[in-house]
């Protein structure tokens, strides 16, 4: 990886601690700027389902840290 990747991940944003070690929401801040929500599922965790990611954060007592609306 190069060190403009390297920038580009590091965890400076709220948003880290939100995606539990996830980078992949800072690639999509790049390329869709302003599309997700701070706190979208959509944005945090794409490779999960929304619907699987509330139940389970309901469970764990933090799901009202995350938005869990569609982006369309």
């Amino acid at each position: 990886m190069t060190n403009w990747g390297f920038d580009i991940i590091k965890p400076d944003k709220p948003q880290d601690k939100l995606a539990r070690g996830g980078k992949m929401h800072h690639l999509l801040d790049i390329a869709f700027p302003k599309f997700y929500k701070d706190n979208s599922v959509w944005k945090l965790f794409p490779f999960t389902t929304p619907g699987e990611l509330k139940r389970i954060f309901e469970k764990q007592g933090v799901a009202g840290k995350y938005d869990f609306s569609s982006p369309l």
